[in-house]
């Protein structure tokens, strides 16, 4: 049986936006570049927080979320 964690805390990074629809994509977070050159998230014009890359929980750690369409059975 194949067990998918769906609360794995994933960080969110520009990429993770280039599956919605073109007809939603007024609602895409962009990101800015503050003055100290810090990145943010900017959602409904406002900056909502600050934009990271993905978290490294350790050594060798996947870095993304593979395509769960081609998981393998079992």
């Amino acid at each position: 049986m194949v067990v998918i964690d769906s609360d794995a805390h994933v960080v969110e990074t520009e990429h993770t936006w280039d599956y919605m629809e073109a007809s939603d994509s007024k609602y895409r977070p962009r990101i800015v570049t503050g003055d100290d050159d810090t990145k943010y998230w900017v959602i409904d014009g406002q900056i909502r927080g600050q934009a990271r890359g993905p978290a490294r929980a350790s050594p060798g750690a996947p870095q993304g979320l593979p395509d769960l369409g081609n998981l393998p059975d079992g």
